[in-house]
């Protein structure tokens, strides 16, 4: 009796060892890039940029967290921070996120005798006897970036757009601040370009670069 503890603990063991380092489920964002129809494309690096934040958004600490990632972002491509006075591009941005929203979804129900055995093609391999119906509470995320050219807006207050991104996600988690990094990783990553419809694109939860930005 002692024995066949002793071998179920194991299995458990190493069932958890298994599940514990397959990957995690990647964020998927829907994301696109417009530039502006007839105007001038936005310069590449070194041109220099001005990050305008919201004085009045309801959570200040939250806005200035944004601010310095977009900084972040906009310096490893090279691009030159300066003063109001003296910058190219302005960068305006905005992002919420909507009430959470029960959404009913599959999930694996796993009959007692799943794990190993002569008829498994993989031992310890978990295979589902049925989905089962669970709900889980969803959030739509989404973020909006928009280049101004810096000189007009100077000159007579002109709001002239010149490219405005978008990066939409919905998922899990209702923690915001954590789940921008993301938002703002894949929208830096074609910034300044025009791509088309909007496409969906994967990033994995243990990315470094969404990791690098802080909380």
């Amino acid at each position: 009796m002692h024995a066949r503890k002793v071998t179920a603990a194991l299995i458990l063991l190493i069932l958890g060892l298994f599940l514990g380092g397959c990957a995690t489920v990647p964020y998927q964002v829907q994301v696109s890039g417009y530039a502006q129809p007839g105007a001038a494309a936005v310069a590449p690096p070194p041109a220099s940029f001005y990050v305008i934040d919201n004085r009045d958004a309801k959570d200040p600490l939250l806005e200035q967290a944004v601010k310095s990632k977009i900084e972040k972002l906009l310096g490893i491509q090279g691009y030159v921070l300066t003063a109001f006075d003296q910058a190219d591009y302005y960068l305006v941005y905005s992002y919420g996120q909507g009430e959470g929203r029960p959404v009913a979804v599959p999930m694996p129900a796993y009959g007692p005798w799943q794990y190993g055995g002569p008829w498994r093609p993989y031992a310890f391999a978990p295979i589902p006897d049925y989905y089962a119906p669970a709900v889980r509470t969803v959030y739509d995320r989404w973020l909006l970036v928009n280049v101004i050219e810096g000189s007009s807006y100077r000159g007579t207050g002109e709001f002239k757009r010149l490219w405005q991104g978008q990066a939409r996600s919905t998922g899990t988690s209702g923690d915001l601040r954590s789940t921008l990094n993301y938002l703002l990783v894949v929208l830096f990553q074609d910034f300044g370009k025009s791509t088309g419809p909007p496409r969906l694109v994967n990033i994995e939860f243990d990315d470094f670069r969404a990791w690098e930005m802080g909380y």
